[in-house]
């Protein structure tokens, strides 16, 4: 196991603060003390080993170098879900950054249950960076705004796989359909609400590259297809690392 990770938003050499919660939860939590190592990351791929020089009101760390790290698996996944109920968003956003997903898009549907206000975005994007830091990644997945689900299929054009979780009129199981096609770099994964696209809907992904598949025998919970999915598509795609495109500003909430 390496040094405790913060996070940290701008990184560079030299002193940095960390914020309040990190510093609490590295002198509260932790009970680390003035010469202990960390490790910051800022969640668009750089990490900075440092050394804490300063606690009490104000937590400063050292920063000698900062290092740009890939992504954990080659292809960049996005989630676009239509959100379930409120308790159960944040199993989704966690378990997925846990997994390396890339991106999370929040899609409204026709039957959607739930929307994302601006606070539950701010919230998203906190529950990620603590998962980050659990599973020792130094990428947090871009949480998106929520827009209409038209809106969405035509920012995906060029896509090089775009898979839909709908069983009803699936064209095979999801693990049969993601080893066998040929795929580039950029993957995204459709999960529509519990009540399942309307047939308009199905058809506006389908015309828009969409493959329909079904994840597992069972009736899953948006949450759990969402995690089921991006481990199925992250565990069978190639996992070579390599560094990503784009830069610092791609993991920002949007």
């Amino acid at each position: 196991m390496g040094p405790p990770r913060f996070y940290h938003a701008e990184l560079r050499t030299g002193e940095l603060e960390l914020a309040a919660a990190e510093a609490r939860h590295a002198t509260g939590a932790r009970r680390l003390r003035r010469g202990d190592s960390v490790l910051l990351f800022d969640g668009c791929g750089a990490e900075a080993p440092a050394v804490i020089v300063r606690c009490g009101r104000q937590t400063i760390v050292r920063v000698a170098e900062v290092r740009q790290m890939p992504r954990a698996a080659l292809h960049e996944l996005t989630i676009v879900v239509a959100p379930p109920r409120t308790a159960r968003q944040d199993i989704l956003v966690e378990k997925c950054t846990e997994l390396g997903v890339a991106a999370i898009r929040p899609v409204r549907t026709v039957r959607g249950v739930a929307e994302v206000s601006g606070l539950r975005a701010d919230r998203w994007r906190r529950i990620a960076i603590a998962a980050a830091k659990q599973s020792e990644q130094a990428w947090v997945p871009t949480i998106h705004d929520p827009a209409d689900l038209d809106q969405v299929l035509a920012e995906l054009a060029g896509t090089d796989l775009i898979l839909l979780a709908d069983p009803a009129r699936a064209a095979g199981p999801l693990a049969y359909l993601v080893p066998i096609r040929p795929v580039g770099r950029r993957v995204a994964a459709i999960i529509g609400p519990e009540g399942g696209l309307t047939e308009e809907e199905y058809l506006a992904a389908i015309a828009a590259g969409a493959q329909s598949c079904r994840i597992t025998p069972t009736v899953l919970r948006v949450e759990t297809a969402a995690i089921a999915m991006a481990a199925v598509i992250l565990s069978a795609l190639p996992t070579d690392a390599v560094p990503c495109r784009g830069g610092g500003s791609d993991s920002r909430v949007s």
